[in-house]
């Protein structure tokens, strides 16, 4: 079958002549195709295809929009763990386990630490909630952990999750989400480190509801960015050319979505 660009090539070489062929015509013919198909040949390098965002989204806050349930993946968020005096806690936010009627892929639940808390108090959680999840038609595919860990301390991070995929037995679905200053101040070894423990880091383009400043400067260092990673971006913020070169890195394996409406209404 003939790609478009090849059939355009040949129709307008070939739409010169009318009446019935004889050979030198068929002959010309042969040739026009030929000389169609190394055009064809020579530009095909040259021409990029398009390349797919597997958008996932992020239910932070409120119900699923219409814009989640289109999303391959959603990353519910089921609560927070913080340390007070010394005694790892757990408080409860994000949407019940319910039924996600049109939405047939499985979904990622999401765990904000304020601090690192003990590994087996997130895998006791994450199991319970996974139960209710899957007991209400619900397929759970892994967990994510929400960290803002201090760039000097990402070695002590990787650590962590290290211990996490231990308690879980090895046999659990990590990622994480990543600072912009992991990128801008962070060493490539930490990151790796980091890397090594997970599917992939979702680097967030944003700090609460607004892009980062600067935001050129972090592209700059995602677009080069060989490991695993999600661009994480917020509904309303797309800057097609910055985003377009983190889309052609190596590393790049899709985008996940922070609803920006949804964090202004559970913010007001």
């Amino acid at each position: 079958m003939k790609s478009p660009l090849a059939r355009s090539i040949c129709d307008a070489i070939l739409t010169s002549q009318f009446g019935r062929p004889n050979a030198r015509m068929i002959l010309n013919e042969r040739i026009s195709r030929i000389l169609a198909w190394g055009i064809v040949l020579v530009l095909a390098p040259f021409v990029m295809p398009e390349r797919p965002v597997a958008k996932g989204y992020w239910v932070w806050h409120g119900g699923f929009s219409e814009a989640a349930m289109r999303a391959e993946t959603l990353y519910i968020h089921q609560g927070n763990f913080d340390v007070f005096d010394t005694r790892g806690v757990y408080q409860f936010q994000g949407p019940v386990p319910q039924a996600i009627p049109g939405h047939n892929h499985p979904v990622i639940l999401t765990y904000r630490l304020e601090r690192q808390v003990a590994p087996g108090m997130v895998v006791a959680r994450y199991r319970a909630h996974s139960h209710a999840w899957e007991r209400r038609g619900v397929k759970v595919g892994g967990i994510q952990i929400d960290y803002d860990s201090p760039t000097a301390r990402l070695p002590k991070y990787a650590r962590w999750l290290g211990e996490l995929k231990t308690v879980f037995g090895g046999n659990i679905a990590l990622s994480v989400t990543g600072l912009g200053d992991w990128l801008m101040s962070g060493q490539y070894k930490d990151l790796s480190a980091i890397s090594d423990q997970v599917e992939f880091i979702a680097f967030m383009m944003y700090w609460d509801n607004r892009p980062l400043p600067g935001l050129e400067n972090y592209t700059d260092r995602l677009a080069k960015l060989s490991l695993p990673f999600y661009l994480g971006r917020l509904s309303n913020q797309n800057p097609t050319v910055l985003f377009d070169r983190v889309r052609a890195a190596p590393g790049y394996q899709g985008d996940i979505v922070f609803p920006y409406r949804l964090y202004r209404k559970a913010n007001k």
